[in-house]
């Protein structure tokens, strides 16, 4: 059972013991006297109409976008901050905040200086975004849901909770016993069992997709191991939803993917019925996905097509020494490169402006080159190139974070 919710911010100064802290959002109090003169009551009023417009306005929409479209990848981008941190696990990106899963804590950084603007203790974390909001369970019990903006967080004690996701101001929880959508009073609004395993087996979610819920994990149960979504539930009611089978896999923030045979379907957040794609492979990196409506009318098979940028299609051509292709949309080969990267359909690759970025893994002979490039996608020339060995990039569309064992790097994209 969940407990009734408080609210409190994370981080910033702790008042002494047995002192109450300030609300924050309070301003100091100052004596004015009792008389007003000249336009000081038309500036009051002003102020209280930008006070209020600031409460009552619509909270930002999400920044990532599914499709990995960044509006100038031409333009080398240029290093705006650094973090040197060795324990940094994963990284979301709001709207004026990036916030990392970090050691024993969740941190809040400014996306455009690096600095810290809030903080939090946790065991373990295991974190979820909404896009908008950041939610974590921080030990066995305790959830927070966190604006990333401002630190601000709703906690809630749920017994034996393993991951959680914000719906319509409830928690969709997985707990030992089940999935459960409990209310901020604590009120189980429907109940789903489900054999939860332990959190480390949990790979990815709970989220809201697509119209359902769905999340990932690895199944441990020895020779013939794998990987399972459990979850295709009606977030409303809890009810079994249809799903096109197989296991949902977490493609970037805000897009899953269910593949089962030659048909993937994308689940995207904020929309209720699923994408259907008529390509023969599973990628979600292009300028345009209406491009997914109808199946290529050219191609080459031995190319696993994993971008597309306008009428190019980019792709991997598997064998002894892989290759980057390009192709235009007839299947005609435009250039092929021993720059080889983006062998999956994973968040690392971008496109925009004619270009595409992403994780370079260039073999020659017994030398390995990495870093992140970015390509021009009709004539395959290197346009920049950012090095290292990076496991996670994703980008507000301002800047493109760039997560290694080492640290966040931060480039401002677009001059």
């Amino acid at each position: 059972m969940g407990r009734a919710e408080d609210e409190f911010i994370i981080g910033g100064d702790v008042p002494p013991s047995g002192t109450a802290a300030e609300p924050p959002t309070r301003p100091p109090r100052r004596r004015t006297g009792s008389h007003l003169t000249g336009p000081w009551p038309w500036a009051g009023l002003a102020v209280l109409l930008v006070l209020a417009g600031a409460v009552t306005a619509p909270r930002p929409g999400p920044v990532v976008d599914p499709w990995g479209r960044v509006p100038d990848l031409s333009t080398p981008p240029v290093l705006a901050w650094e973090l040197e941190h060795t324990e940094i696990q994963q990284m979301w990106a709001f709207r004026g905040v990036l916030a990392v899963a970090a050691g024993q804590e969740v941190i809040g950084l400014d996306s455009r200086t690096g600095v810290q603007r809030w903080s939090v203790s946790a065991t373990l974390p295991r974190c979820t975004s909404s896009g908008t909001e950041l939610t974590c369970v921080i030990d066995d019990s305790t959830v927070l849901a966190i604006d990333p903006r401002s630190g601000t967080a709703r906690e809630q004690t749920v017994d034996g909770i393993i991951g959680a996701t914000q719906f319509g101001g409830d928690l969709i929880a997985l707990t030992e016993s089940g999935i459960r959508r409990i209310a901020p009073d604590g009120t189980i609004l429907w109940a789903a069992e489900e054999d939860a395993q332990a959190p480390q087996a949990w790979l990815a979610g709970p989220d809201i997709a697509g119209g359902m819920v769905v999340m990932l994990r690895a199944d441990t149960g020895g020779f013939g191991s794998g990987f399972s979504g459990l979850a295709a539930l009606d977030p409303e009611t809890g009810a079994p939803v249809e799903s096109p089978g197989g296991y949902p896999v977490p493609v970037r923030d805000g897009v899953w993917a269910f593949t089962s045979g030659p048909t993937t379907e994308f689940l995207l957040r904020g929309k209720d019925e699923p994408m259907v794609s008529e390509w023969p492979f599973t990628f979600t990196t292009m300028t345009d996905p209406s491009v997914l409506s109808e199946p290529p009318q050219g191609g080459d098979d031995d190319v696993h097509v994993t971008a597309v940028v306008g009428d190019v299609h980019l792709g991997v051509a598997l064998g002894e020494s892989p290759q980057m292709v390009g192709l235009d949309s007839s299947g005609a080969v435009l250039w092929r490169s021993d720059q080889t990267g983006g062998l999956g359909f994973g968040p690392d690759m971008l496109v925009g402006d004619g270009a595409v970025a992403y994780q370079l893994i260039s073999f020659d002979g017994q030398s390995r080159e990495l870093g992140y490039i970015g390509v021009h996608a009709e004539t395959g020339d290197e346009l920049w190139r950012i090095p290292g060995d990076h496991r996670e990039v994703t980008s507000d569309g301002t800047r493109l974070y760039l997560l290694s064992n080492a640290g966040i790097q931060a480039w401002t994209v677009g001059g």
